[in-house]
């Protein structure tokens, strides 16, 4: 067989329609999230592409953007957490082969998935924490196995104190937990997304995604975004108000319940809690008491980008260190107007 490997700026239509009946196919390969990233943050999606004459038999969608140490990287994908290159079932033999055609000729390419392939290098800089439902026997089943005293005790609590549940998919949602997010990434030192962002993300990406809003005496205290694929819901993004008092009441539970159960009865393989840095041992151990088990995610780099650890500013340093103190002390204005450059530049 003769393969041949291109570098393309765009998929035709009927590629994209090709592409979704492939094992592993995602939110991630839809042409609503590249659109989504090019809306918000002007980043033309590329891709590799393999043919076996004129015939697709490999995709890998990626960004071509700069990094703090200004060198220009492909990275497979920004905002994803585990993207796996897609291969028609047909080829699936000669997906080694594929890999080390796209990672010989190129520099300084990230993959967020482990790409089993002698020319390309791994790092493991989060863990991805899941629950497997094939286990669960009922909706009952699912909560016993939630930790009684951090979760269930939680989820009790809210219900008792009328938390009022919104599933609503709305822009109205989405605006309310824009303003729960700046809270909580302010609170925590740390940059918010454009202030279209989740406009967008709601756009463009509507049928992929829910969200869950909880109100405390008609005040949205808690809120988080889900992604949903083929067999799986993915949680994605979370939010919550700063004062303690409201957040004792099990705002954040609930909301999280809700989500797990709606994935289950609606017959997902699994539920993804996304990944938690490797250092963040605490927030990883509050999604272990949902039931779930962690696993190291590793994201593969090609072999000619030795440094690939040091391409990122380390979290724990002192950089970020006075970086986090600076954006949590901005005023609520100033913050949300410049942040965001800084979180284009750090992902």
């Amino acid at each position: 067989m003769t393969f041949c490997l291109k570098q393309k700026k765009q998929l035709l239509y009927e590629d994209y329609l090709e592409i979704e009946s492939w094992d592993g196919y995602d939110i991630y390969h839809t042409t609503a999230w590249h659109q989504f990233l090019k809306q918000v943050f002007s980043w033309n999606v590329n891709f590799f592409c393999i043919y076996q004459d004129r015939e697709l038999v490999f995709i890998l969608p990626y960004v071509n953007k700069f990094r703090q140490n200004l060198k220009r990287y492909k990275i497979s994908l920004p905002f994803s957490h585990h993207v796996i290159p897609l291969v028609k079932p047909e080829f699936a033999e000669s997906l080694e082969f594929f890999y080390e055609m796209i990672a010989v000729p190129t520099r300084r390419l990230e993959i967020h998935s482990k790409i089993n392939s002698s020319k390309l290098s791994f790092d493991a800089k989060n863990y991805i924490t899941q629950i497997d439902f094939g286990h669960i026997e009922n909706q009952q089943d699912l909560f016993k196995k939630l930790d009684y005293k951090s979760v269930r005790y939680m989820i009790n609590r809210a219900e008792k104190n009328h938390i009022v549940i919104d599933k609503t998919p709305s822009l109205k949602n989405m605006d309310f937990f824009y303003e729960l997010e700046c809270e909580t990434r302010r609170r925590q030192g740390a940059p918010i997304y454009p202030h279209n962002f989740f406009r967008q993300l709601y756009e463009c990406c509507h049928a992929h995604l829910s969200i869950i809003i909880a109100f405390f005496e008609n005040k949205p205290v808690s809120g988080a975004i889900f992604f949903h694929n083929k067999n799986n819901t993915v949680y994605g993004y979370a939010a919550s108000v700063s004062d303690k008092n409201i957040k004792k009441l099990g705002i954040n539970e609930i909301v999280l319940w809700e989500a797990l159960k709606s994935s289950y009865l609606k017959g997902d393989e699994f539920f993804d809690f996304g990944t938690t840095p490797v250092h963040h041992t605490g927030l990883r151990k509050y999604k272990e008491k949902w039931g779930a088990e962690s696993i190291l995610q590793e994201y593969s780099y090609s072999a000619t980008q030795p440094n690939h650890i040091d391409s990122q500013i380390a979290r724990d340093g002192k950089i970020a260190k006075l970086a986090s103190w600076i954006f949590s002390n901005l005023p609520s204005a100033v913050y949300k107007k410049i942040t965001p450059y800084f979180l284009k530049l750090a992902i």
